[in-house]
């Protein structure tokens, strides 16, 4: 990710984030929405997105990031 001089680099982390190749920002706003409603992530802890703690529903994860992004990260 390059940032030209003189840009603010919060837009450019803004890009970066909503790309549909991110493969975190959507999972992890998912999984806090998710936890949010349901008191636990489908991904647990929350804040813990690694390979080595996997999601409890790797499909159900998917499918909702995926979602989420289709619909240009509106809730």
């Amino acid at each position: 990710m390059a940032i030209a001089d003189g840009e603010d680099a919060r837009a450019a982390i803004m890009r970066w984030m909503r790309r549909a190749d991110n493969p975190y920002f959507a999972r992890a706003f998912v999984n806090r929405v998710w936890a949010n409603y349901f008191h636990i992530g489908i991904i647990n802890p929350v804040d813990d997105l690694n390979r080595a703690n996997p999601p409890s529903n790797r499909e159900l994860l998917d499918y909702l990031a995926s979602g989420f992004v289709r619909n240009n990260y509106d809730m």
